[in-house]
């Protein structure tokens, strides 16, 4: 199965996770994430994601999210 995150999604895991909503949301994410990682899904990537992952000002964001895709 294909699955297309958006850029907020990828982001998630490196939040503040003290509140208790994005800490749940983050888990979700890594799932699925993990998932990805052991081919049972297949992270789909296109231009538009590339791109709003580039406009992110925080370098290490950045790096991380980039890992999910290469």
């Amino acid at each position: 199965m294909k699955v297309c995150l958006d850029v907020c999604c990828l982001n998630r895991p490196l939040d503040d996770l003290t509140q208790e909503r994005i800490k749940l949301e983050a888990e979700a994410i890594n799932m699925i994430l993990n998932y990805c990682t052991n081919r049972l899904l297949i992270l789909i990537n296109s231009d538009a994601i590339e791109f709003e992952i580039s406009k992110n000002i925080d370098n290490f964001k950045i790096e991380q999210v980039k890992i999910y895709y290469h």
